[in-house]
């Protein structure tokens, strides 16, 4: 069932490969490979909660998975900063906090998402009436 799981997966069929993960899951519960296995799927299926908890779940079984579970956290952080970035603040609040659920002990992935509310409640604030100008005297 895994390596039909990893064909599905080169095959971007996200959905068979799960169900193919899944049941090597049940053929095999403490093998971390699967567990990772899954997390990169349901990643793909933008599942990112679930795909976090596989991903611990391969880290309680072996703790050499660690850096695959951070690097998926760390390319949310990336796609969000590239959203801020453009000014598109809402956007990047929702993939900073698809990275939060993700990998919840991200403290980057909390500064960025404050950063993001921030500049979604400024915007609120000068639609309203206010200006980004300084005040002048003249």
């Amino acid at each position: 069932m895994f390596d039909e799981g990893k064909v599905f997966y080169k095959i971007r069929d996200y959905k068979k490969a799960y169900q193919a993960f899944e049941q090597a899951i049940q053929l095999d519960p403490n093998n971390a490979a699967i567990h990772e296995a899954r997390g990169a799927i349901l990643y793909e299926l933008k599942r990112y909660k679930e795909a976090g908890a596989s991903y611990e779940q391969a880290v309680q079984l072996d703790p050499i998975y660690k850096s695959s579970y951070i690097a998926k956290s760390d390319e949310l952080l990336i796609e969000g900063k590239s959203l801020y970035t453009s000014k598109r603040y809402k956007e990047s609040l929702i993939v900073f906090e698809q990275a939060i659920q993700f990998h919840h002990m991200n403290k980057r992935a909390y500064i960025l998402k404050k950063w993001a509310q921030d500049r979604i409640a400024h915007s609120k604030a000068n639609k309203g009436g206010l200006s980004n100008e300084p005040f002048r005297c003249e």
